[in-house]
């Protein structure tokens, strides 16, 4: 968990894209882990795009 938001504090340009998306727009994210899995990275991308939602205007 920890390499991967390593790696997406090189990406916080593309999530305050998403995250001014989702204000307007569904996002949907796929994956193929079980959806219980809270480690899955689209469930990291997701809590990184809202807390960037919280900041956006």
């Amino acid at each position: 968990m920890l390499r991967y938001h390593e790696e997406m504090r090189g990406q916080l340009e593309a999530i305050r894209d998403l995250a001014k998306r989702a204000k307007s727009d569904t996002i949907t994210l796929f994956c193929y882990e079980y959806e219980d899995n809270p480690y899955c990275h689209r469930h990291l991308l997701k809590r990184l795009i809202e807390n960037e939602e919280r900041n956006v205007e």
